[in-house]
């Protein structure tokens, strides 16, 4: 089961889900059917700084963030979180 799938499931449905995320069901869908159920890394741009990040360091970043939206964590909580890593990991680029 891949990690959009899981996501969908503890969400209850793709429509919940985008609602959690703050985006349109297609684009659930889009993630799911095009990418092969890997949310995109333009979704880490919603993190300041974030496009200045080496792309290692942007796949890392959006790992950490698809794994916080699994354990339902809150957006304002996943965004303050995703600023605090990329900036640790902006010193380290």
């Amino acid at each position: 089961m891949k990690a959009i799938d899981k996501a969908i499931n503890k969400a209850g449905t793709a429509t919940r889900l985008a609602e959690l995320l703050t985006v349109s069901a297609m684009t659930v869908s889009h993630w799911r059917n095009r990418y092969q159920g890997v949310v995109p890394a333009d979704r880490v741009s919603q993190i300041e700084n974030a496009g200045d990040l080496p792309v290692h360091h942007q796949r890392r970043l959006q790992h950490h963030i698809n794994r916080m939206w699994l354990e339902k964590m809150s957006v304002p909580s996943i965004i303050i979180a995703g600023r605090s890593l990329a900036s640790a990991m902006g010193e380290y680029a």
